[in-house]
């Protein structure tokens, strides 16, 4: 990060502090890992989580009674930007899915037994939060999910095939949003935290995918499982908006993992260009690289500045609904040019597959399809602003 963010007003010496934590743990825990990890297509969540816990990194803004720091949004904003860095991003998804896009379910809609149950070791580590949304016919349409849940006395009858669950492979409990019998998005449908180990579930092999791998992304099959009601989060036939309400905080989570991975490619980038020497001078003494890097700098920065804004906003729980649409929309393809400039000025050898440029181009291109792509940003940002 350039020295003058980190003396902006939204950025406090306390954040200044974690920042310099995250990024010794990285360094000590997660980077000499990565290209064995990505070799195997897996890395240790459970065991990674475990050691954040242990040094208090996770759910930081979450109540201390439940394991939480009690601090503010900017804290998680800081955890997403390090994590954004990591050379690896299917790591980095796979740790905020457990503590940006599960956790907050339950700390924002869950009871104080709930939270106690599930919140609490899920920020020691002890818990293995996955998410499990999407279907074959359901990605950004959210509202067509084909899952359902039958209320029978204490129960929900659970059935259906959710796809592309992150920590699918690794997950002690799932985040599942179910359609009631009535379907109607708006009080038809649960989000039930489905243990693992009730009878009835399913789990796929590893999905392979282009890029993230090392997310533990898994199909996960439910044929009649019976959840305790005790396990639905929230009021019956509210788990559409509660979602839709996470899927607007984490989609400025979403950015700024995108926007510092920009940051990051950039940075790699410009220390190649002035080693690298063509037709006897450093690539970087070439005017259009000069400008070319000067034009993707100042991209970063706007969108880095978006995303600090948004989260202002919703540290004053303010309306992020567009902000935040925004924001991610700009992330998501700012990446992926960034990432397409940057191998382009590596040249032959960032087309390597073991690259690191080459791996965060792969990576790159889910931010504009995964929790909402960018047609469905602009299908937001068009609604809200009363454009349509």
């Amino acid at each position: 990060m350039n020295p003058q963010t980190n003396t902006n007003s939204f950025f406090s010496e306390g954040h200044l502090l974690l920042r310099q934590k995250l990024q010794a743990f990285m360094k000590q825990e997660i980077l000499p890992h990565v290209e064995d990890w990505e070799q195997q297509r897996r890395f240790p969540l459970r065991s990674i989580l475990k050691k954040l816990g242990q040094q208090e990194l996770l759910g930081l803004r979450y109540p201390s009674q439940y394991g939480g720091q009690d601090q503010d949004i900017f804290s998680h904003i800081v955890f997403a930007e390090e994590l954004g860095r990591i050379p690896s991003a299917g790591i980095s998804m796979a740790i905020i899915i457990h503590n940006d896009m599960v956790a907050p379910l339950v700390a924002d809609y869950g009871t104080a037994t709930q939270c106690e149950e599930l919140l609490s070791p899920a920020l020691r580590g002890d818990l293995v939060f996955g998410h499990a949304v999407s279907e074959a016919s359901a990605g950004s349409d959210v509202a067509a999910i084909q899952a359902t849940a039958v209320r029978e006395s204490d129960y929900y009858v659970l059935n259906g095939v959710k796809n592309f669950v992150t920590n699918g492979l690794d997950a002690d409990v799932y985040c599942v949003l179910a359609a009631m019998p009535d379907r109607n998005p708006l009080t038809g449908m649960v989000l039930l935290f489905v243990p693992r180990s009730l009878p009835g579930i399913e789990i796929s092999e590893e999905i392979g995918m282009m890029g993230h791998r090392t997310a533990n992304v898994a199909s996960v099959s439910f044929q009649d499982v019976r959840v305790p009601a005790a396990c639905r989060i929230g009021n019956e036939g509210g788990g559409f908006l509660a979602q839709l309400n996470q899927f607007a905080q984490e989609h400025i989570i979403s950015s700024c993992r995108a926007t510092a991975m920009a940051d990051e490619m950039l940075r790699l980038t410009v220390q190649h260009c002035r080693s690298r020497v063509t037709f006897g001078e450093p690539l970087i003494k070439n005017q259009w690289i000069q400008f070319k890097i000067a034009e993707l700098r100042t991209d970063i920065e706007l969108s880095r500045q978006c995303n600090y804004v948004a989260a202002s906003i919703w540290q004053e729980q303010g309306d992020i609904s567009l902000l935040s649409a925004m924001a991610k929309l700009q992330s998501s393809r700012l990446v992926r040019k960034v990432a397409d400039e940057c191998l382009q000025l590596f040249g032959k050898d960032a087309y390597l597959d073991d690259h690191i440029i080459g791996r965060f181009y792969r990576d790159s291109r889910l931010f504009s399809i995964s929790t909402g792509s960018d047609e469905m940003m602009l299908t937001k940002i068009a609604k809200v602003s009363k454009i349509s």
